[in-house]
């Protein structure tokens, strides 16, 4: 459908692209991607229209419908939200009125012009009957409800709407007007989880291409299956799923950086037998040899720092087995409650996520669980010894003033991190001068990169995490869940993406405008009771072993006061109490196998195993043995809460 070739950008002295050449056939689902700043946007504006190169061109074939999403800056006013949803039917309504237009002038012309109208009449008939009335009615209430909007907000002015849902009008208009060709440059930014996997069903099913940029890495790999990447101005493409690029391009990376270390180790060897022997007549047909094999050899490049930097949170200080305490607690926002009677017990390790629709009250309840919000019934009690650290999606107000972005870091940061801190500010999208940037002249964005980068400097035990990927790259979002899987505390937090809520979460708690429930296991878990798997064999309560990326967290251990609980038996009515010991034999079982999970998965991750083949070996067949015996236990475990469940004794 398009064909770009030797395209080149650049801003002044910096190459944005260099030379970029694609090819985007009909039904194609590629992946864009790249650093913050390598040109995605940019050429994806090149291609829609909206923008210029200063060499080499992109070719659409004739009749190829283009339609782009910008990232951000769409506003949308004067109509209300029907109104403004019907313009994508332009192009249809435009052929309808063309038909009736057609018909009357067929009843008046004659011969070459009536067969020339009869042509016509015969294409926009086509046109018209395969996409009624009634199909872009029905397309536009499937498409409106799948992003969030409800049947109310219909006669709403698009004015009255926030930002982010600007940006779901743009991205539902555009998903209606059938066009060959979606660019679509982060169409997840301001989707709630719901509405990214509904987004995520609707691409897989489209019929047309697309070119995507995201960083949801688990939104890329189900809709694409080919990835185009732009690094240091040059694109290159990988078929395959995303998952099996990062996979092959961190090998590659690893590579480079081998053969640029040999490289440097042999141009250091060269120019010291320079040094060494340049006075030395004798030796001087050496020397010239060295020195033009110095200069005609081609020099690598170094490849990126931080696709190698990891980050470690400061020991966290010690505190007591229980983290958190929340008794009958009540929320409100503004005049609405947005929770209501909620129980609920952290122990120290715990890793809870908050899921749910945007504005049915997470943000409340962290604040809440923070001490930064009013109660409206209920407590919160922190455990022994806990201290808290909170990172608020509001936290970037706050951040002002004429000091820079580096030494803001530096007032919290430890004698060891120093060395470490434009590294791991680079890994969180501040290269260069830009650490030296004031706070005052920072986008929310980077304002908000800032407050996360400071929280991670500073020891805690207990984490509160408002959407902490919102404004990072991939790159940065796979050195945060790192640390996070790494860190030794408890956490609670908030998140709209689904690869990270799967690495990291034991618990989820699930808030609804009706009801707050507590599921005793993972994202997996989570997943497979709000489906009614029962004809299914449950997972694992945390990710099962094979899964090296997966989160490493504590068996569930028996719930004592969960959220709220579904209709059960009369109070007062017991299930037997052998079950319930059964359960907790089974809870422990769990608990120790994922502890030895995690520390054959620690010498697994370790180095200086690899030379020796046999521990290796040894290493993966215990962790197979383990994952069976995880399997069974749940299995077994799954047996005795449905029946506790029948008594009405238990959670999810």
């Amino acid at each position: 459908m398009v064909t770009v070739t030797d395209l080149s950008v650049a801003y002044g002295a910096q190459v944005v692209l260099d030379g970029v050449s694609l090819t985007i056939d009909r039904g194609a689902r590629i992946a864009l991607c790249g650093a913050n700043g390598s040109g995605k946007s940019t050429l994806m504006r090149i291609i829609a229209g909206h923008g210029s190169a200063d060499r080499g061109r992109v070719i659409a074939r004739r009749g190829v419908s283009i339609a782009y999403l910008a990232q951000s800056g769409v506003e949308h006013a004067g109509r209300t939200l029907r109104e403004e949803l019907a313009l994508a039917f332009a192009a249809e309504l435009a052929a309808e009125r063309e038909l009736r237009q057609v018909e009357d002038e067929m009843a008046a012309a004659a011969g070459a012009r009536l067969d020339r109208l009869l042509e016509r009449y015969a294409q926009l008939t086509e046109r018209v009957s395969a996409d009624g009335a009634a199909e872009r009615a029905a397309r536009l209430d499937r498409v409106s409800r799948g992003l969030g909007f409800r049947p109310r907000d219909a006669d709403q002015e698009t004015s009255a709407f926030s930002s982010g849902w600007q940006m779901r009008i743009a991205l539902a208009k555009l998903l209606l007007r059938n066009s060959d060709l979606l660019l679509l440059d982060e169409p997840s930014n301001y989707l709630d989880l719901e509405a990214r996997q509904w987004l995520e069903g609707y691409l897989r099913a489209w019929p047309g291409g697309f070119l995507l940029v995201a960083h949801d890495r688990t939104l890329l790999d189900r809709t694409c299956d080919r990835v185009a990447e732009i690094y240091r101005g040059r694109l290159r493409t990988w078929p395959g799923l995303f998952s099996e690029y990062l996979q092959r391009r961190a090998a590659e990376l690893e590579q480079m950086a081998a053969a640029y270390e040999r490289q440097q180790e042999e141009i250091a060897r060269m120019e010291a037998f320079v040094r060494k022997f340049r006075a030395n007549a004798s030796k001087a047909r050496l020397v010239q040899s060295r020195l033009k094999q110095l200069e005609r050899l081609p020099r690598l490049e170094p490849p990126p720092v931080q696709s190698h930097l990891s980050f470690s949170f400061p020991p966290a200080p010690p505190g007591g087995r229980r983290a958190l305490g929340v008794a009958g607690l009540s929320l409100s926002y503004g005049s609405r409650q947005v929770i209501r009677d909620l129980d609920l017990e952290l122990d120290r390790g715990d890793r809870l996520a908050l899921l749910g629709d945007n504005g049915v009250g997470k943000s409340t309840l962290l604040r809440a669980l923070a001490g930064a919000a009013p109660l409206a019934a209920g407590q919160v009690v922190l455990g022994t010894g806990v201290t808290v650290g909170y990172y608020a999606q509001d936290r970037a107000e706050q951040l002002t003033g004429s000091h820079g972005v580096l030494d803001e870091v530096e007032a919290v940061a430890s004698g060891e991190m120093m060395p470490r801190l434009r590294n791991l500010l680079g890994a969180f999208l501040f290269s260069g001068d830009d650490v030296f940037k004031p706070l005052r002249v920072l986008s929310g964005g980077e304002r908000s990169r800032v407050a996360l980068v400071r929280l991670l400097l500073q020891p805690a035990n207990l984490l509160l995490l408002d959407e902490p990927t919102s404004h990072l790259d991939l790159s940065a979002i796979g050195i945060l869940t790192q640390a996070l899987r790494r860190y030794a505390g408890t956490l609670v937090f908030a998140s709209h993406d689904e690869y990270f809520i799967a690495q990291l979460a034991t618990k989820v708690l699930e808030v609804t405008r009706d009801q707050v429930r507590l599921y005793h296991g993972g994202w997996d878990y989570y997943q497979w009771k709000r489906s009614a798997g029962a004809a299914a064999p449950p997972p694992a309560l945390a990710p099962p072993p094979d899964r090296r990326s997966a989160a490493s967290g504590r068996a569930p251990r028996r719930p004592r006061s969960g959220a709220r609980r579904a209709a059960g038996p009369a109070r007062g009515q017991r299930a037997p109490e052998s079950l319930r010991r059964r359960q907790q034999e089974l809870l422990d079982e769990l608990d120790r196998l994922q502890r030895t999970e995690r520390r054959l998965q620690d010498q697994l991750a370790d180095p200086a195993v690899y030379p020796d083949g046999a521990r290796v070996r040894d290493l993966k067949r215990k962790l197979q043995a383990n994952g069976r015996a995880q399997q069974a236990t749940t299995a077994a475990w799954e047996e005795v809460e449905r029946t506790l469940e029948g008594a009405g004794a238990t959670t999810a």
